[in-house]
């Protein structure tokens, strides 16, 4: 699951950029986006989204309190360079050189 502010309508297959890196990292699908949740749901979901038990209100009142459900994530053996453009925040536009080498990528089994 990825905690996030806002809920959103895209389903299917997306890339996963580690901020700031300028790379794409690793592929998921998108299945489902739900929420809010209140604190009562967060709290038991911990494994689920992965917060240190010492953030969980932290995060919680941070306003990520939207599951976006995601599925066969996997990382990539090299990541991939792509062109980050200006005002792009949740969703970026990939460029050809990064979907081509997204094509040709093969994910790791970790």
């Amino acid at each position: 699951m990825e905690l996030r502010s806002k809920r959103n309508s895209i389903r299917g297959p997306i890339a996963l950029i580690q901020k700031g890196s300028g790379h794409i990292v690793g592929v998921a699908n998108i299945g489902d986006s739900i929420g809010p949740m209140d604190f009562a749901d967060f709290v038991p979901r911990k494994n689920e989204h992965g917060v240190e038990e010492s953030r969980l209100q932290q995060v919680f009142d941070s306003g990520r309190t939207i599951r976006w459900k995601l599925s066969d994530v996997q990382r990539l053996r090299t990541a991939i360079p792509y062109v980050h453009k200006p005002g792009a925040v949740t969703w970026v536009t990939l460029d050809a050189t990064a979907i081509a080498g997204l094509q040709k990528a093969s994910p790791s089994r970790s």
